[in-house]
Order: structure tokens, then sequence, then C-alpha cells
């Protein structure tokens, strides 16, 4: 009996360790196994940078379009529906382009303002909806060096009970699968583990940040004795 026992758990845990969710200690009857807990999200913060650059060879006048330019992408913003205390202006990053130079050949332009001005919001819908309006800033003589929105998912801790409850339920019933194909008792929780909680973009393996739904995984670790 015991040895059709040990041979039935083979079997069983052999079919299960393929997937990496079960792992039998015949030794002292444990069976380690592994929960999921997957769900997708709705970002709930956004921030959206808009990078421009303007070049000349006179400072004051440089300086006026820097001016120019920075008054007129918040407006432009402003009239999309940002608040002021969503919109921040970074300092212009200064470059002389002929300083240094490891050529004769000089720019036509030897100094330039790179500027940025950034949008915090937790209105993701409005940015998703202004990224297709980007277009009218040409009109007003703006060309965009970069525009570039980033999604992210802070209310982890919301879900974080139900996620760890899905996914320690979801290990117990591999357990109870695993106890009855090999005609045994699931037993008492030996010890158990939480796993890390990861957030990425929905339909990807990375955290690119540029989707407003999340992926928000979390597998847990749980050793039950077997009776």
């Amino acid at each position: 009996m015991k040895s059709l026992f040990l041979l039935l758990a083979a079997i069983v845990a052999g079919f299960a360790i393929r997937d990496g969710l079960i792992k039998f200690r015949s030794f002292e009857r444990v069976v380690d196994v592994r929960g999921l807990s997957e769900r997708v999200v709705k970002s709930n913060e956004a921030m959206w940078n808009l990078s421009f650059t303007v070049n000349g060879n006179d400072l004051p006048a440089l300086n006026s379009s820097y001016k120019k330019n920075q008054n007129t992408l918040v407006d432009f913003l402003k009239g999309l529906g940002f608040k002021d205390e969503e919109i921040q202006k970074s300092a212009a990053a200064f470059t002389d382009n002929w300083a240094n130079l490891y050529s004769n050949q000089k720019p036509s332009f030897r100094y330039a303002l790179r500027g940025t001005v950034s949008i915090s919001t937790t209105n993701v819908d409005s940015i998703a909806q202004a990224l297709e309006k980007t277009d009218a800033l040409l009109a007003s003589g703006i060309a965009l060096e970069s525009s570039q929105a980033k999604y992210y998912f802070t209310d982890l801790n919301k879900i974080k009970p139900d996620m760890v409850k899905e996914a320690t339920e979801s290990a117990k019933e591999s357990a109870l699968k695993f106890a009855e194909h090999s005609n045994s008792k699931l037993g008492k929780i030996k010890n158990a583990s939480q796993g890390l909680f990861t957030i990425l973009d929905e339909n990807s393996e990375y955290g690119s940040e540029t989707k407003i739904n999340k992926k928000v995984r979390v597998v847990t670790q749980v050793s039950f004795f077997l009776e």
C-alpha cells in the first residue's frame, strides 16, 4: 500500500512539477504548492512630459523665444482642462553648441535652451485624450522634441489583502487535488510565504508604464502536511 501511495504521488507530482506549481516531499509527507492571483486594474495616476528646444545666437532673443514657447504650452494644457496645480515648468537647460567642438565646422546656432512642461494628474483619461491633440501645437510654432505619457497604479494596498487571500486559496486548491489523487488527506499548513507584487502594463512582460491598464500579480508559497 505504501509503495502504491508513493507511485501515485510521484506520478501526480511529476505532472505538477512540470508546471512549477507543486512539489512533493515524500520523506516528510509535505506538499509545497504555489498559488497565483492576477488582476487587471486601471491606473490612477499619470505623468505627461512635453519637451521642446529653441536655438539661436542672441541670448536675450533666445530667452524670449523660450518663454513664449513655454507659455504657449501652458496655455495649450489649460485649454485642455488641466489645472494650474497639475502643471509644472522645468528650469531651462542651457547648451553652448560651439563649446568643446572637435571640428572646425560650427553649428548654425550657437545656443540652445531646452525646457519641459509636465502634467501630473489623477485624471488619467484626460491624458489619453490630450495626447491625440498635440498636433495643434505645430500651428503655434512649437515642434515638440518629445511627448511622453506614463501611467501608474498606486492603490495596491486597497487590493493587496484580497489578492493574497485569492492566491492562498489557489494554493490550497492545488494541494487538495494533489491529496485527492494520492489518496491522502490534506493537513495543516506547515509554513507559508508571500512573493512580491508585480505591476506591469497589461499584455506586457515589461514595466514600460505606457498603458492605462495594468496587470497586478502575486504568488504565494504554501507547504501543507499530508495525512
